[in-house]
């Protein structure tokens, strides 16, 4: 069975509001200094 794609777009609206929550008030070297950050961005829940 196809997954409808409304799913699909909710599942990429919350990733997007976990991110931006994650990274709230981080300065960009810090955030590219820090293995552990690119990590949380690919993982999945």
């Amino acid at each position: 069975m196809k997954r409808n794609y409304i799913l699909y777009l909710e599942d990429i609206s919350e990733r997007i509001q976990k991110i931006a929550r994650y990274i709230e008030g981080m300065e960009f070297d810090d955030f590219k200094r820090d293995e552990k950050n690119g990590q949380f961005l690919y993982q999945r829940d």
